[in-house]
């Protein structure tokens, strides 16, 4: 035991010495900012902790030498209490008990007896000192793992120590098992305070670790952020020098996003967006430019003459293909649909000679490859199998849909008219059944008839009138000649709903009475969709028949004519002058009269109303020395016109002469052609009208007031230029046109201005403050129009693309005219001296040409494009020119 205090004593000298006192309260943080709070036990200095054990050893020797002087052990009690004695010798306890021990040996002899009771407290005393040894060897080796630091198994060994007390507890006195017990669980406290004191020391260099680790984590993750910042730069500044802007600027984002106060980054975005803005505005402009060098281009297309009547764009083909791929999949008929018919239209040759009508089917299916699916119950109905023959011999091949209708025809027989077979497809097959079964497989389909309704108008209310007599009945307002508004009007009717409701109805009744007539009150309905559309529902094959009966309708609506007219004046004129003329001035010097001059002048024929208009161009011509300046155009100046005799008198100094001689020869041919160009619908009234409106004062009317007097103008509008009214029908056969045609050509000549006077009564104050009537007479002007109409009236019949002249008109005028001077130009020989000839002829012609051209789009397209409709698809055309369009 005392062993044992010692050790204890040792365990305690290596613990830290802390003086006496509260208990040790340490906060200590770990590395995930939980505080934890030790609370450490103070320890007793070495003196206190040594006497404390001694006293605990000598009181249990000392209750264990008593214990055993109860039972009769007097030689144990008499041990425990010397054991008591050598640790405490003055134990007073201890020292009364050895004396009582010692007396009650004294009576008995003081020999222990011997025996079976020795053997029994030897064995006893081996236990016991066994369970000592092994619980002191226990203890050791929690010591040991605690200076190890293997708290664990510390805390294991106590506990093995403590167990073996308990199970040896019946070989060990009381007080001896608590003092051992106390002593394990001391260790136990030692341990887990060393087990504490450990794991706090472990928590601060957790948290020392942990700082250290953040602050090495956060200067690597700046060392790591400044080189992804140098790095991004570097590609920003790479990605701007290949101008890359955008992508420069995804970057400088990305290095902005790590470190939104790099002043480089920021400078380099500033840069990149102004050299983005500068970039775009830099493109704006020059997409403007193109734009404009477009729009230019256009323009320059669209002063080019057109040749053709009618163009199509260079896409037509692509147009075609996506709007009746469109049209064909809102119809009645799908893509397989339409190639089964195709391969049904093809030519075959055959010959039935009693062939069962299976094998007549697989023939044929094979043939076309086109599926054949015969409904055979309902065959069967009308006693047609599979093994029903079928005979037919084909000598020139016919089309397959064509042998079909045959063989069936032939297997109907004498059947009813709507109790045979028929065959119809659906879904890229062919379905052979009874009239009666396929006429219940209806189907609804819609039908934009729009394009039907349209109404053909005429136009005659805007055509122009060029009769100055119509001007009389004109009202102030003008507003057009003969009152016709030069715009017309271009307003909805008020009886155009009725109008279409009209012919909505004659389009449905039509398709009543044409198409499958008897199935209409059983299992076929149609039905008006406001004023757009019809809603059918019938069978595939009545379906197929409506189609082709609106196409024809549009067919006939499709029909243009476009119509030319030509007005072509050509105009002849040839002079010819021949002349000399002699002008004599005599100066008579110091005399009282001044020079006498004898001027002779050609006639101005330019002058002379009604001729060709060309200027002869003759004027006097100085052959002298300049002594003689130009007589003649003096006199000219005094009289004008033409002249034979001139006495004149001047300040001259000398005599002038001046001798003239002229000869001219001019020749003028003038083509002018006006030919306006309409297109129209077939059977359509068409107007064309290019007019210049012209105001001009027609009348006058007089407005009077007090003390005034004045003219109301009336204004009127003339209008000159060209106009052509059209009506055309295209004949049956689609080869000549029906024209009646009224084409007018109007000029105005000139304005002759023609005075007005009125005598009116106006009031006037009389100066004495009364009034007055007085006439006055008033003046005004009003304007009459010189009007060159040329106009024509005709019916004819013109072949396409074929020109026709339908009137015309030749003016033919010749003059000659002989001037001279009286007396002398009649003078044989010398005449010619004194005499002016001209001769001028004048031919005029008008030919007034119409040409038409029928225009058939069907025809057009097919003759640009052969091939489209049947398979827009598949279609392809190689480039070439088709016109310039707009």
């Amino acid at each position: 035991g005392l062993v044992d205090a010692f050790a204890a004593l040792k365990r305690a000298r290596q613990a830290p010495a802390v003086e006496s006192g509260d208990p040790t309260v340490t906060q200590v943080e770990t590395s995930t900012g939980t505080t934890v709070v030790v609370e450490t036990q103070p320890v007793e200095a070495d003196s206190a902790v040594m006497a404390k054990v001694i006293n605990l050893y000598t009181q249990q020797f000392t209750a264990e030498g008593d214990q055993a002087a109860r039972e009769g052990q007097y030689d144990v009690a008499l041990r425990k209490y010397e054991e008591a004695l050598n640790l405490n010798a003055e134990y007073e306890p201890a020292l009364k008990g050895r004396e009582a021990v010692r007396a009650v040996l004294d009576r008995r002899g003081a020999v222990p007896q011997g025996g079976l009771m020795n053997d029994f407290l030897r064995n006893h005393r081996v236990l016991e000192d066994r369970t000592k040894v092994e619980f002191r060897e226990t203890l050791q080796q929690a010591d040991d793992a605690l200076a190890a630091g293997n708290f664990v198994q510390a805390s294991d060994a106590v506990s093995s120590a403590i167990s073996i007390l308990d199970h040896n507890r019946e070989y060990l006195r009381e007080n001896e098992y608590l003092i051992l017990r106390q002593a394990a669980l001391d260790m136990g406290v030692i341990i887990r305070r060393e087990e504490e004191k450990e794991r706090v020391q472990e928590l601060l260099n957790t948290n020392e670790r942990v700082e250290k680790e953040s602050k090495e984590r956060k200067e690597s993750a700046l060392a790591e952020q400044q080189r992804k910042v140098q790095q991004l730069l570097q590609r920003a500044w790479a990605l701007q020098r290949e101008m890359q802007y955008h992508e420069a600027l995804s970057v400088l984002d990305q290095l902005l996003f790590i470190d939104r106060h790099n002043i480089p980054g920021q400078a380099m975005k500033d840069i990149i967006e102004d050299i983005i803005l500068i970039r775009r505005t830099r493109s704006l402009e020059e997409t403007r430019t193109d734009l404009i060098n477009e729009h230019s281009v256009e323009h320059t297309a669209a002063t080019l003459p057109m040749v053709d009547i009618v163009t199509w764009p260079a896409d037509w083909p692509e147009i075609t293909k996506r709007r009746l791929g469109a049209l064909g999949q809102a119809g009645i008929d799908t893509i397989q649909d339409r190639n089964a018919y195709l391969e049904l239209q093809k030519p075959i040759s055959v010959n039935f000679q009693e062939d069962t009508f299976k094998s007549v089917v697989e023939y044929l299916q094979n043939l076309t490859q086109v599926n054949f699916f015969p409904t055979w119950p309902a065959l069967e109905v009308l006693n047609i199998d599979q093994e029903t023959w079928v005979t037919l011999k084909t000598v020139q091949p016919i089309p397959a849909s064509t042998v079909l209708d045959h063989v069936l025809a032939f297997l109907s027989g004498d059947l009813g008219e709507f109790e045979g077979l028929g065959w119809i497809v659906q879904d890229g097959a062919v379905i052979i059944s009874t009239l009666e079964q396929l006429a219940r497989r209806t189907v609804t389909q819609t039908y934009d008839i729009r394009d039907l309704l349209v109404e053909v108008k005429d136009f005659t209310e805007v055509a122009q009138s060029f009769d100055l007599g119509e001007l009389a009945g004109q009202d102030t307002t003008g507003g057009g000649s003969g009152g016709a508004d030069v715009f017309g009007d271009f307003g909805d009717d008020d009886d155009t709903g009725a109008a279409v409701g009209g012919q909505i109805g004659r389009i449905s009744q039509l398709i009543i009475e044409t198409v499958d007539p008897e199935s209409w009150d059983l299992t076929s309905h149609l039905s008006p969709w406001g004023s757009e559309a019809i809603i059918i529902t019938t069978t595939r094959d009545n379906h197929r028949e409506i189609d082709g009966l609106l196409d024809q309708l549009r067919a006939l609506g499709q029909i243009q004519i476009s119509v030319e007219s030509r007005f072509l004046f050509i105009d002849q004129a040839f002079l010819e002058e021949v002349l000399a003329d002699v002008d004599l001035a005599v100066n008579v010097p110091g005399g009282s009269f001044g020079p006498i001059t004898v001027a002779q002048n050609h006639a101005n024929l330019a002058a002379q109303a009604g001729n060709t208009g060309m200027t002869s161009g003759f004027s006097p011509t100085s052959l002298g020395g300049g002594l003689l300046v130009d007589p003649v155009r003096a006199a000219n100046s005094a009289l004008p016109g033409a002249r034979s005799l001139l006495f004149q008198t001047s300040f001259l100094s000398d005599i002038e002469v001046d001798l003239m001689i002229q000869a001219t020869q001019t020749h003028r041919r003038s083509v002018e052609l006006t030919a306006p160009r309409i297109t129209f619908v077939n059977g359509q009234v068409a107007v064309m009208s290019v007019v210049t409106q012209r105001a001009f004062v027609s009348d006058l009317t007089v407005v009077t007031g007090t003390g005034v007097a004045a003219f109301d103008p009336e204004i009127s509008v003339i209008s000159e230029g060209v106009q052509l009214l059209v009506e055309g029908t295209v004949t049956a056969d689609r080869r000549y046109v029906n024209m009646r045609i009224e084409p007018s050509l109007g000029k105005v000549v000139a304005f002759r201005e023609f005075e007005q006077s009125a005598v009116v009564t106006r009031t006037v104050s009389d100066g004495l403050g009364g009034t007055t009537d007085s006439d006055a007479i008033v003046t005004g002007r009003v304007e009459l129009p010189l009007f060159d109409v040329t106009t024509l009236g005709t019916n004819v019949i013109v072949p396409d693309r074929g020109t026709l002249m339908v009137g015309g008109q030749r003016i033919v005028s010749e003059n000659e005219i002989e001037a001279g001077v009286p007396v002398l130009s009649k003078i044989p020989v010398i005449n010619r001296l004194f005499t002016n000839r001209s001769n001028e002829k004048s031919e005029r012609t008008l030919l007034v040409l119409v040409k038409p051209t029928i225009i058939i789009q069907q025809e057009e397209e097919d003759r640009l494009y052969p091939g489209l409709l049947q398979d827009p698809a598949a279609f392809t055309s190689q480039s070439r020119y088709i016109g310039h369009g707009f």
